[in-house]
């Protein structure tokens, strides 16, 4: 048996990331993502700006209507696993700053559609009405393999809505190759955008997890819940050593410290001496209900230098799994960000709260 949640937030994302083709951002922060649209319509597609993922006009364009189908690829949200048995999407819908003319569905696709021309879902799971308020959203799926209960179900601030029938080529193993769909590039969502200014959008998704387990029978629905951004702070500095004249707490915690944006960064010494960071976590309550802590980092070695980076959480009970990988040498908008197994118990096994969390730490080691 195996599982993973993983809430998904948006710091390592670049603000206007991306071009008319596909989202380099999402790209750098392990999602694949496509965009198509009709002829030379302006084009509605995901982006990220002030913080949330929006789903709108990212890039100037033709005046006319505005279409664009955005397709990630199912395998590069579920860890690319053919065994999976269950899996879940959850988002907060919000309103944006233009009200669509028509309803946007939602769905996936088998095969993804990489040039201009009319697409849609092959199965649309759920269509996100006109006029649609803030609603926390959830689709539970399951691949079709031959036994009761397979397709999608839709939950709206935890209840049930809805379901929808699934195509029999979306088995297990096929999943990972799925895409899932926002949009059409055939449905016109908004005619006359010449008003829209670069950055009006239809709907921001926030909130946002995915689960996955290879037992069907496994509860993963987590029902609504809010994606906080913890701040962190370095324990031990050592001789680890600030570049560019900024404190090592400032560069940890740069808004745009990410992809072509990042200008400081942290050096080792010869020594490779381990980096350590601990949560801040003055915003939390210690009523809060934690139901996973999920971290991403981000190296590199300059020059000639080789070696290895392994990552863990560390705790007073334990040690957590550990992330290993060898950081690019060179330009860093070549390293992708790199996940560190989602926490859902200290790695002890004792319930995430405000006070287990103070003893967490995220230890990263260089290789000699």
């Amino acid at each position: 048996m195996a599982k993973e949640v993983r809430p998904f937030g948006v710091e390592h994302l670049d603000d206007w990331f991306g071009n008319a083709r596909i989202g380099a951002g999402l790209v750098s922060a392990g999602l694949d993502m496509y965009t198509v649209k009709q002829g030379v319509h302006q084009l509605l597609s995901l982006f990220k700006k002030d913080n949330q993922i929006r789903y709108g006009l990212m890039a100037a364009g033709t005046t006319g209507s505005a279409e664009g189908c955005v397709q990630i690829l199912i395998g590069s949200l579920f860890a690319k696993r053919s065994d999976i048995a269950k899996a879940c999407i959850g988002f907060r819908y919000k309103p944006g700053n233009r009200v669509a003319s028509v309803a946007v569905p939602i769905g996936t696709k088998l095969d993804r559609v990489s040039g201009d021309g009319g697409t849609g879902p092959d199965n649309v799971i759920y269509t996100i009405p006109v006029n649609q308020t803030e609603a926390y959203f959830e689709i539970e799926i399951i691949p079709y393999d031959g036994v009761a209960g397979y397709g999608f179900t839709i939950y709206k601030d935890g209840d049930q809505i809805g379901t929808a029938v699934m195509g029999g080529w979306l088995t297990r193993p096929a999943f990972p190759n799925c895409q899932f769909v926002i949009g059409s590039a055939s449905l016109v969502h908004a005619s006359q955008v010449s008003g829209w200014a670069q950055g009006d959008y239809l709907f921001s998704m926030e909130d946002v997890y995915i689960a996955w387990t290879t037992v069907q029978t496994d509860n993963i629905r987590l029902g609504p819940i809010r994606v906080k951004r913890i701040p962190y702070g370095q324990v031990n500095l050592g001789a680890w050593t600030p570049q560019g004249g900024k404190a090592a707490v400032d560069i940890l915690n740069l808004p745009n410290n990410s992809a072509a944006s990042r200008t400081d960064y942290l050096a080792s010494d010869p020594a490779n001496t381990t980096l350590k960071c601990k949560l801040d976590l003055s915003g939390l309550k210690d009523t809060d209900k934690i139901l996973a802590l999920g971290s991403i980092t981000s190296a590199w070695r300059d020059g000639a230098t080789v070696g290895n980076l392994t990552v863990n959480w560390s705790h007073t009970d334990g040690q957590g799994p550990a992330s290993a990988y060898s950081p690019t040498s060179g330009a860093y908008s070549t390293q992708f960000d790199v996940p560190v197994p989602v926490l859902t118990t200290t790695p002890g096994g004792a319930a995430l709260t405000k006070a287990s969390m103070a003893a967490l730490e995220l230890v990263v080691t260089p290789s000699a």
